[in-house]
């Protein structure tokens, strides 16, 4: 969730030392393979077909259908993504990428078959992704409860993080110089899940 270079500030001098050897484990090193076999089939992939079959490997079926899959099937609703079709994504992926992003217009192919079949305020409006306001949540209404989850939860006293990084993305965030909201979320959710499943077996 941070990034290699932000890792060392986030923790203590003691749990970067106890990490050992998987201190040395990079992120991107886990996309090695991935890069690997895309160049050895595809010695001349550009970068957004790079990036494409990055994505594809790791943050779709991790993150994006995970949620769909989770969501849909909570409200018991079968969920399909026809853009997932192989016929259809490989040829997406063989597209080179001046047909994919014109100047400032992304998806341009896509949007250029479909002009005249959907409204043109549809294909043009500003892309809208899923996300909830959570910036704004950490600022307002769930900045006090936020606060403590980071700041005063088991995980927090177990002295894994750097106190004053994590105070200073706080101040930050809260001031609305920069938008933490992100990896402060992630603190959230670490400390509830070792407060329910660690710390909670522990009691029980």
């Amino acid at each position: 969730m941070f990034w290699d270079n932000e890792k060392r500030r986030l923790l203590t001098d003691e749990a970067w030392t106890r990490l050992g050897e998987h201190r040395r484990s990079q992120a991107g090193e886990l996309l090695g393979e991935v890069y690997t076999d895309l160049l050895a089939r595809q010695p001349n992939a550009d970068f957004l077909q790079q990036m494409s079959v990055v994505e594809m490997n790791n943050r779709l079926p991790e993150l994006l259908l995970m949620r769909v899959d989770k969501l849909s099937m909570a409200h018991s609703i079968e969920a399909r993504a026809p853009f997932l079709d192989s016929t259809l994504a490989a040829y997406g992926l063989s597209l080179p990428s001046a047909l994919k992003i014109k100047g400032q217009v992304g998806k341009y192919v896509l949007k250029t078959a479909l002009r005249g079949v959907l409204p043109d305020d549809v294909l043009d409006r500003p892309k809208q992704g899923f996300r909830v306001p959570l910036p704004a949540w950490l600022r307002g209404p769930l900045a006090s409860w936020a606060k403590a989850q980071i700041f005063e939860s088991p995980l927090a006293e177990r002295g894994f993080f750097n106190h004053g990084y994590v105070d200073e993305m706080w101040r930050r965030h809260l001031g609305d110089v920069q938008d933490h909201s992100f990896d402060l979320w992630c603190l959230v959710n670490l400390g509830a899940w070792y407060a329910r499943w660690i710390e909670g077996r522990k009691a029980a």
